[in-house]
């Protein structure tokens, strides 16, 4: 085979994609109930298929494991309600029935869910803030988004609006461990958002220059609470990182149960300007 030849592939080109049950990937179950499966994702592993030869996804992993929710939500990634960038660990929910997954789907879209995660971010970061800065897709870089700070700067798509807290809670050699609650779900937030404010993640691919300094990128989905599916009442989640020490975990325990916004605003007009 030499570069420029044609490869046909014969009809019924599904039977390709990878069975569930052809997965390796072992996965770590934080929580397994009627209403929901909840999977503790490591970093480097993708949510769901993105070519028919990719094997070792979270969703073929659960479904290999829970084979009654391949038919529940869609049939590309059956049961999950949300994602988790390549490079993010953390708490991922999955449902376990059609009507968990619809109920579950809704309070998502309305904002019901409280979502917080930890990361390490370059440089020293002493007041809590919240950063409303719009988003957008790069004008030419399909796998990166930019912060849409002037009217008048080339993107593509439209422009979403994005809302995250930031709360410092730890520091050394030049880093700051941060409690981030995501208000808003756009693609990339949490990257975007603190690589503009000045204090991109450690380890960040995309957003970082020095990011071949760390081993990872120091971005977790740490804590979780969305309304019951059957009961209405609140369930509870968190899963801390690798990457926090014993005296860190404390502090980030605490963070999660913190409600008050932070009073410093930070803007795309402030950035700008």
């Amino acid at each position: 085979m030499q570069e420029g030849d044609l490869i046909q592939l014969p009809h019924g080109t599904s039977q390709l994609i990878p069975r569930e049950a052809e997965s390796t990937l072992r996965l770590e179950y934080i929580d397994k109930h009627e209403d929901v499966i909840v999977v503790n994702k490591p970093h480097q592993a993708h949510c769901h298929p993105l070519n028919p030869w990719d094997l070792d996804t979270i969703t073929q992993a659960v479904v290999r494991d829970f084979p009654h929710i391949k038919d529940v939500g869609s049939p590309r990634e059956p049961g999950l309600l949300h994602r988790l960038d390549y490079e993010t660990s953390g708490i991922l929910l999955f449902a376990n029935s059609q009507e968990s997954f619809q109920r579950l789907s809704q309070s998502r879209d309305e904002k019901q869910w409280d979502k917080r995660y930890l990361a390490w971010l370059h440089g020293i970061v002493t007041t809590p803030a919240q950063l409303l800065i719009p988003i957008t897709h790069h004008p030419s870089q399909p796998s990166k988004m930019i912060a849409f700070l002037d009217p008048s700067q080339k993107h593509k798509g439209h422009v979403q609006q994005a809302h995250s807290w930031f709360v410092p809670l730890a520091h050394r050699n030049h880093q700051t461990l941060c409690m981030i609650k995501i208000i808003t779900g756009v693609r990339h937030q949490i990257r975007i958002h603190a690589s503009t404010w000045g204090h991109p993640i450690v380890g960040d691919p995309l957003y970082a220059t020095n990011s071949q300094a760390a081993e990872r990128m120091m971005l977790h989905a740490s804590a979780l609470n969305v309304p019951s599916p059957l009961t209405g009442q609140t369930l509870q989640w968190c899963a801390l990182p690798s990457f926090v020490n014993d005296l860190e975990a404390v502090e980030c325990k605490r963070s999660f149960e913190r409600e008050s916004p932070p009073t410093k605003i930070v803007t795309a007009e402030e950035l700008r300007s």
